[in-house]
């Protein structure tokens, strides 16, 4: 009965959004409390998640939702509408401020849903409402379209409509979000700007727009595309914002889709007919479908190869009638706030401006403005993606006469009956505008601070015009000094700038944190708390500096005052201070310091004991996370080199609770919290890695490494690396049990990565070097290490690992002698994967021509290759291999499932059909599936990854595999044989390393042999090949069957190609033996 009354409810939460779990249970007939209702909600309990608020705004209130995975499930056991409407009755009313669960509800229930769509005078405000009532309803589609029993087509319509709904609110929230209620100033720049876009010029390279941040680029482009949005004949607009998180990390294929998409949306309004519009729209969101974000395994491509399968598709893609209006129509490209993504590294920029290049290439409309605080190029390569000096744009403020405008019009915005206008006086504006060089974001500051002044506003701007050092992209900081400073209050200006370092206040903290070091109090003694509750009002007028806040704090200092100024108090004096300067700047530095103290002990300890105790109790109710976190905080300032070794609980804590703030901590500290949450190190923060969280920092770095394409950026990711070798002679022998005395610095773990990227970069005799050492460093390694490695290799493939790269180097003639010793002086394996290590030795010892592979076949390998590879199957016969049963090694179960992802699908010789006919016969529909991809004639990269794509299940390659013995045969090596994944590093660093005339030679050798070659890699249409399609030539080459081919023909130009064929080779023969008498 439990059973079925879990099933009951799983169904009813399917079809509802979030929910009270007493509804539930009312819903299925468990009204009372009881044993079962225990026992139910416990069970239940295990596919949900805890709900407090379903919108942003609304009344607290707890509840639960079922799980993505589960509701999934749940909702594909749906078969009939009966039984759909029966569940639909019991379920719960969707709460009123649950915008999911109402739209999933009317959807299940079959009612028409209207698709919210806002008016062209809606507020930003307005238009967020929309967008998360249209997300809701997104999630809901995308929920009830794998429901069996309703229409899916009539869900993939609503599901395309919501989506362009959302993106055009986002496309109107993004040009507003930057753009002042009236813009000023740059008109010639506009007009520059937009005789470009509109392709009114010659050079149509891409403009570059830089500036400090706050001069106005945004505003300045928003307000240009904006102009544009109702206009019929004005140029299609696609703004790439990459403070975005979905673009920030720079990720070729996610730019093209953004790209593609607002194309989509922008033919809508631009192209006529409407019909021919719709159809053109159509295709655009096709090709976006089309971009092959996964490879052939499901991993999610590097940046290198994602770039490259761009560069092959575009050429084709914007051929052909359909694209005949959009290749010469206008279109606008804005790459805004691009110093976000030039700080990732590697070659993002590069690969950025190329997938602009190509486009541009066939969209001969396309004009492109970069934005960004400074040039993301330097020297020649600066000059030949943007042009000369003269083409480029640097906005330096406003003119003088727009600064005063601004300066007058944002003063008038704020004027009231009881406070007027302040800046009346046309000169002291100008002079102003002078003063602040016309930057916009000065100038907003400026009116608000003279705002609040109580002096004269003359006396104001005199203070700027004695300031000799002052430079325009320090005017907030200025200013902000000025606001602290100018506090006419004695009490407020002691307690305000040391204070400042405070994020949250509330009385109590004045009482017994700020009033001590700020006021200068006698050891031991408090102010009452009258006193203190004075104070905080008098702060609480002081609204440039503080907010208000939410219990158990009453007000927050202003976090652009604070993220300015915090790193300031604690600067201490300079060298060339003047006496009194330093006097100051050391008193500051020491109040700042004493009240971080103060804070910590309040928090850790709470107030003393001769408050009382109505206090203690105030600190006692305080959340204890909220205690630990804040005391965490201030402990930061008080010992910035030292920070605790605090867990990666203690850091998303931490993170949660500052935001922003996170990055006023002290390097050590942020290090240590963004090595937790898997961030970026900055170099700063590289030079403060802790050494317990050394060899986390570095795998992170070399997973963007990774992630960026290895070998190409192996430079380029080595921040956190490079600065613990600078560090290592530092460190003594005995504290790392890595470091053998005279001898480098090298764990395992980094010893294995070294070895991974020089194994990218086709360095072979290296990679044998490093191994020895390696295999040594495995000898010293813990259980829990060890076993760290091995979760490692089984989450990845261990085909990806560093030891399976030092087998295939030692079945090759590279000099393995260091390699034979280090593994006959480790003896036995301690692990399971580590049966790999008794291979390479029946290698390096000369014996490895037959070598047993049988143990690696219980190892517990996950991954496509190893699971076809390593895993017993009916097969074994046919491979050649041992299938008596194997030795245990480890602990691993037996392997996973094997894949079809594994075979070169793709594979197979011209007049071969009667063969490729009898290897298929026992799975008819796997035949089918083959031979509609056969008929397409000429198939394309695309065409074949959606081969793949269509293989998500094992039935059909199970049943093969138990059919009857298949024959020896060429074709059939081919595409059993598997793909080889393991090669593709270091045979795309040596196709890069080739001339093109080599490479187009390449293509036309394997066009003739295989079969299925992708017309996109065709000699003609590789000639002029620029070195970025080597990952799609390989790629292709192995699912094509032809990698050996591949390998062959480099060669005859490259001795390191000989080498990764005899890889390829040794492959052949461990798993392959009957392929010799081939002669393949």
């Amino acid at each position: 009965m439990q059973r079925a009354l879990v099933d009951l409810a799983r169904e009813v939460a399917a079809v509802s959004g979030c929910f009270d779990p007493d509804d539930l249970c009312r819903a299925i007939g468990l009204q009372r409390w009881s044993e079962t209702r225990r026992e139910f909600l416990g069970h239940l309990s295990r596919d949900i998640a805890e709900v407090t608020s379903s919108a942003p705004g609304a009344p607290r209130r707890y509840g639960w939702i079922l799980s993505p995975d589960q509701r999934r499930s749940t909702l594909r056991q749906f078969l009939t509408q009966t039984q759909l409407g029966q569940v639909l009755d019991h379920a719960p009313t969707p709460w009123h401020d649950d915008l999911f669960g109402q739209a999933l509800h009317r959807l299940l229930s079959g009612h028409d849903v209207a698709i919210p769509r806002p008016r062209a005078t809606d507020d930003d405000e307005s238009l967020l409402e929309h967008l998360r009532q249209n997300a809701a309803l997104l999630d809901a589609v995308q929920f009830v379209r794998v429901v069996p029993v309703l229409d899916k087509s009539v869900m993939d319509r609503l599901e395309t409509e919501v989506k362009r709904q959302i993106q055009d609110i986002q496309k109107r929230r993004d040009l507003a979000s930057g753009q002042p209620t009236r813009h000023f100033g740059y008109r010639n720049v506009r007009r520059r700007l937009s005789n470009f876009l509109r392709g009114k010029t010659v050079d149509t390279r891409p403009v570059l727009l830089t500036g400090t941040g706050g001069i106005g680029k945004s505003a300045l482009l928003a307000r240009l595309l904006q102009d544009w949005q109702t206009r019929q004949d004005a140029p299609i607009t696609v703004i790439l914002d990459f403070d975005r998180p979905q673009l920030k990390s720079g990720s070729p294929i996610q730019i093209a889709r953004e790209i593609l998409s607002q194309l989509a949306a922008g033919v809508r309004r631009a192209i006529e007919p409407a019909d021919e519009a719709e159809a053109m729209s159509k295709t655009l969101r096709d090709l976006r479908g089309r971009l092959l974000t996964t490879d052939t395994f499901g991993e999610l491509r590097d940046h290198i190869s994602q770039a490259a399968a761009l560069e092959t598709m575009f050429p084709e893609w914007f051929q052909g009638d359909w694209a005949a209006k959009l290749r010469e129509y206008p279109i606008a490209l804005a790459l805004d706030s691009f110093e976000a993504v030039d700080r990732q590294g590697g070659q993002v920029v590069t690969q950025i401006l190329n997938v602009e290049l190509w486009l541009r290439n066939h969209l001969t409309g396309l004009r492109t403005v970069l934005s960004g605080r400074a040039a993301p190029l330097s020297g020649d390569e600066l000059d030949h993606r943007f042009g000369p000096a003269s083409r480029r744009i640097e906005l330096r403020g406003l003119s003088l006469e727009a600064g005063a405008q601004l300066l007058e019009q944002e003063d008038n915005s704020l004027a009231t009956k009881k406070q007027p206008a302040v800046l009346t006086n046309p000169i002291l504006r100008l002079q102003v505008s002078e003063l602040l060089d016309g930057h916009p974001l000065a100038l907003r500051i400026f009116v608000q601070y003279a705002r609040g002044h109580k002096g004269d506003i003359d006396g104001l701007v005199d203070s700027l015009k004695q300031d000799e050092g002052f430079r325009s992209e320090f005017a907030h900081r200025f200013l902000y000094e000025r606001i602290l400073e100018r506090i006419n209050d004695p009490e407020m200006q002691k307690l305000a700038h040391p204070g400042l370092v405070l994020r949250q206040i509330n009385d109590d903290l004045i009482r017994f944190v700020l009033a001590g070091p700020c006021l200068g109090l006698p050891d031991g003694s408090l102010p009452s708390e009258e006193e203190a509750a004075r104070l905080g009002q008098k702060l609480r007028d002081e609204y440039w500096l503080v907010d208000e806040d939410e219990p158990p704090f009453t007000l927050r200092h202003r976090a652009d005052v604070r993220r300015m100024m915090v790193a300031g108090l604690f600067a201490g004096p300079r060298a060339n201070d003047t006496p009194e300067d330093r006097d100051r700047k050391t008193a500051l530095r020491r109040d700042a310091l004493a009240v971080c103290t103060a804070a910590r002990d309040y928090f850790l300890n709470g107030p003393p004991r001769e408050a009382g105790a109505e206090p203690m109790a105030r600190w006692a109710a305080l959340d204890e996370e909220l205690r630990v976190v804040q005391a965490l905080h201030y402990a930061a300032f008080v010992a910035s080199e030292d920070p605790p070794a605090f867990d990666a609980a203690t850091a998303r804590a931490l993170d949660l609770s500052l935001g922003e703030d996170l990055e006023t901590l002290p390097p050590a500290w942020r290090a240590r919290v963004k090595i937790h949450l898997d961030r970026v190190l900055t170099r700063e923060e590289a030079a403060h890695v802790p050494e317990d969280l050394r060899e986390k920092a570095e795998s992170q770095e070399f997973t963007a490494a990774v992630q960026h394409g290895l070998s190409a950026a192996e430079e380029e990711f080595s921040t956190v690396s490079a600065a613990s070798r600078k560090r290592a002679p530092d460190i003594e022998p005995q504290q790392d049990r890595y470091r053998p005395e005279g001898s480098e610095w090298l764990s395992a773990s980094r010893l294995s990565r070294d070895i991974q990227r020089a194994f990218a970069a086709a360095r072979f005799d290296e990679v044998a070097n490093l191994g020895a050492q390696y295999i040594k460093a495995l000898g010293d390694q813990t259980q829990d290490e060890a076993e760290a490695d091995t979760t490692e290799a089984l989450t990845r493939g261990f085909w990806r690992q560093s030891l399976w790269q030092c087998l295939l180097v030692a079945g090759t003639s590279s000099d393995t002698a260091d390699l034979g010793i280090a593994v006959q002086s480790l003896g036995g394996s301690k692990h399971g994967y580590m049966s790999l290590v008794d291979t390479i030795w029946s290698f390096t010892s000369g014996s490895g021509y037959g070598a047993d592979f049988s143990a690696l076949r219980t190892a517990g390998f996950r991954s496509y290759v190893d699971s076809y590879r390593l895993s017993e199957s009916d097969l074994d016969g046919w491979l050649g291999r041992d299938v008596a049963p194997a030795p245990s090694h480890g602990s691993g179960p037996a392997a996973a499932p094997r894949s079809p992802r594994a075979l070169a699908l793709a594979a197979g010789r011209i007049g071969a059909e009667e063969e490729f006919a009898a290897l298929f016969e026992s799975v008819p529909d796997l035949a089918s599936r083959i031979e509609k991809f056969w008929a397409q004639g000429a198939v394309g990269l695309s065409e074949i990854a959606a081969l793949y794509r269509q293989f998500g299940e094992d039935e059909d390659i199970v049943r093969l595999l138990q059919s009857e013995r298949l024959p020896h045969s060429d074709t059939a090596f081919r595409m059993f044989r598997g793909l080889n994944p393991d090669l593709y590093p270091p045979l795309r660093h040596i196709l890069d390393d080739q001339e093109g005339e080599i490479t187009v030679r390449l293509a036309q050798a394997l066009s003739e042999r295989a079969r299925h070659w992708p017309r996109e890699l065709r000699p003609e249409a590789v000639h002029g090949y620029t070195g970025r399609q080597s990952s799609n030539l390989v790629e292709a080459a192995d699912q094509c069957g032809e990698l050996g081919t591949l390998c062959a023909f480099l060669s005859e130009f490259d001795p390191r190609a000989a080498t990764v064929r005899e890889m390829f080779d040794r492959l052949s023969d461990w798993f392959f033996p009957f392929a010799r008498e081939l002669g393949a």
